[in-house]
């Protein structure tokens, strides 16, 4: 089962926007990433910064947040084969295509153990439309709706959102996660 949580950490500044880009490119978490920003540059971390932050101060938006930050967490006590077959490209292709997040800049980071498992995926969402300036408003159950769409394709459930019948199979439903996987709930 999947964990989908938002982190109120503001970022204001450009230092703020770059310190979280190094934290999830960090080569001691052995990250795996991508981006829906088209990458030409020798610096990522200074061209991605760019890219986030650009359109939020050329639209004059300077003390607002200029991305928000979610966290998509997996269990590895529990899933580790759909782990081991999840496509982390279709994955990424999925999740940049969801409504809630379209025409933004985003970017996608995974944590992997040292067996390349996921254990987490951070993902950045740019606060500001780059094409037409307007600001963006996530909401958090639509967000979790869509991923939970998507990783039921994945045979992942998501907590709050669907769960894991003993025959394997995902249903919609918000139940606890103590009894996501015992094998006698249905």
């Amino acid at each position: 089962m999947a964990y989908l949580k938002f982190v109120p950490n503001k970022y204001l500044t450009s230092n703020d926007v770059k310190a979280l880009l190094n934290y999830c490119i960090s080569p001691d978490r052995n990250p795996y990433y991508t981006s829906s920003i088209a990458h030409n540059s020798y610096d990522e971390i200074e061209y991605y910064t760019f890219n986030f932050c650009y359109p939020h101060f050329y639209h004059h938006k300077q003390g607002k947040t200029i991305c928000y930050h979610y966290v998509l967490s997996f269990d590895l006590n529990n899933e580790i084969s759909r782990l081991e077959k999840l496509s982390l490209d279709s994955l990424f292709c999925y999740l940049g295509t969801m409504p809630e997040v379209k025409g933004l800049n985003l970017f996608f980071s995974v944590h992997r153990t040292k067996y390349g498992l996921p254990k987490h995926i951070h993902i950045l969402v740019s606060s500001t439309n780059p094409d037409s300036g307007k600001s963006a408003f996530i909401n958090f159950e639509c967000l979790k709706y869509q991923i939970g769409e998507i990783l039921a394709d994945f045979n992942i459930a998501l907590a709050g959102y669907s769960y894991c019948t003993a025959n394997g199979y995902i249903n919609r439903g918000n139940y606890s996660p103590e009894n996501l996987y015992l094998e006698n709930f249905l």
